[in-house]
């Protein structure tokens, strides 16, 4: 999911269950015959509205503010914005607080994946050059 598929999105059940996973940590399963399976997001109860609820929102939006500092915008449309390491993720203008909310935070929540990916994938890439360092130095020998 990139940034432009979060900002086209509306607030709905799709919107709450990406938020509960990737920002709130939580994993949804049944298990039916003894056999996990993911639950959409359509049929699962428990999930709060995030994305049309200003209370289930700010929740969210406490999770963020642990790491980041951020900023809400606004009176009739509003903005909301997540101030990270390597620059500044907004919202966009939107017509609630909770969608505004919510999305900023998803698209915080994909930019640390992100980061995360990067970081790994420099850390193998540092470990490969070691290994063929090292194997040159021991064939050197």
């Amino acid at each position: 999911m990139n940034r432009e598929e979060v900002l086209r999105m509306e607030a709905g059940r799709e919107i709450d269950f990406l938020i509960a996973r990737k920002v709130m940590g939580k994993s949804f399963y049944s298990f039916d015959n003894c056999v996990p399976s993911t639950v959409s997001p359509k049929d699962h109860r428990e999930i709060p509205h995030y994305s049309t609820n200003a209370y289930s929102a700010e929740k969210a939006l406490e999770k963020i503010r642990e790491k980041y500092p951020v900023v809400l915008l606004g009176t009739t449309s509003w903005d909301c914005k997540v101030f990270l390491p390597k620059g500044v993720v907004s919202s966009g203008l939107t017509e609630s607080l909770p969608l505004a909310i919510c999305r900023a935070t998803l698209l915080t929540a994909i930019e640390e994946e992100s980061e995360n990916e990067t970081i790994k994938l420099v850390g193998k890439q540092r470990f490969k050059t070691f290994l063929m360092r090292r194997l040159r130095y021991a064939k050197e020998r």
